[in-house]
C-alpha cells in the first residue's frame, strides 16, 4: 500500500450504561490549529439520564494538555 493511502474502516459506537448507582462521565479535551484548546464533558446516570455537562476554552498549550484539562474541570465540578 502506498504511504499516502489510508484504509477506512467502520464501527458502531455506543454508550454502555454503567452499574445501578455509578455516574459515568466521558469527557475529552482537543487543540485547534496547533494554537487554541477546549475540553468538555459530560455526566450521566446509571439510567443515561443527563446530569451535568461542562466546556472549557484553554489557552494554547500542547496536545495532551486539553486532555488532562478535561480530567481537571470533570473533577472541579463534581466536588
Amino acid at each position: 500500500m502506498a504511504p499516502c493511502m489510508t484504509m477506512k474502516s467502520s464501527f458502531i459506537i455506543k454508550w454502555i450504561m454503567p452499574s445501578e448507582e455509578v455516574l459515568k462521565l466521558n469527557c475529552d479535551g482537543d487543540v485547534t490549529d496547533g494554537r487554541r484548546a477546549y475540553c468538555g464533558g459530560v455526566l450521566k446516570d446509571h439510567f443515561g439520564s443527563f446530569l451535568l455537562a461542562y466546556a472549557c476554552n484553554i489557552v494554547s498549550c500542547s496536545v495532551i494538555q486539553p486532555e488532562l484539562w478535561a480530567e481537571t474541570c470533570s473533577r472541579n465540578r463534581l466536588t
